[in-house]
């Protein structure tokens, strides 16, 4: 039987019992922050993610996200059919853009990402399906290299952009991420 198969079968079990709390220190977090960066993975090889900001408009790819990424699952609550969990990840990424005034502008930054999520489990027929759902998500950007060097404000104009645009497009983007991710077939 297939690994996933397995744990799916292993989490239905888990979800008649009355609702299951995982600690800090329990090794089955260790295990879902294994599957949390095999999911990730999928979505960061995918295209790079556009963005437009004010004066600004780019597109954010992972760097090296095989090596560079690293997930861990900080809670897990799984009752009836609802899986509830915070994943914290971090990895580099660089970002590739434009100004207006068509000046080229690169950065390399580490990114630290905590999503609060939640996964329902349905049967239609014979079928298991699970529907992710991104409830929240926080991020913590570093900027590590800017260029060009030259550029008025540096690293902080940037980063000040970036947390910016992020405030002002959480919710797009939140719904962007559910939209990927989607119900499937488990």
């Amino acid at each position: 039987m297939e690994r996933s198969r397995i744990w799916f079968m292993a989490l239905v079990i888990l979800s008649v019992a009355p609702a299951a709390l995982a600690r800090a220190d329990d090794p089955f977090l260790g295990t879902l922050s294994k599957l949390a960066k095999r999911e990730a993975l999928k979505q960061l090889r995918t295209k790079p993610i556009h963005f437009a900001q004010g004066t600004f408009e780019g597109s954010v790819q992972a760097v090296e996200p095989e090596t560079r990424l690293e997930t861990e699952v900080r809670d897990f609550t799984l009752g009836n059919d609802l899986l509830t969990s915070t994943v914290v990840a971090t990895g580099r990424f660089k970002i590739e853009g434009k100004a207006n005034d068509n000046a080229d502008l690169n950065a390399f930054c580490d990114v630290k990402l905590t999503v609060s999520a939640e996964a329902r489990f349905t049967k239609e027929g014979d079928q298991f399906f699970i529907e992710p759902k991104i409830k929240d998500l926080e991020i913590l950007l570093t900027i590590r290299e800017v260029s060009p060097a030259q550029l008025s404000g540096g690293e902080e104009l940037l980063s000040s952009l970036l947390n910016s645009a992020f405030q002002q497009n959480k919710d797009k983007i939140i719904a962007e991420a559910n939209r990927r991710i989607g119900k499937r077939r488990f």
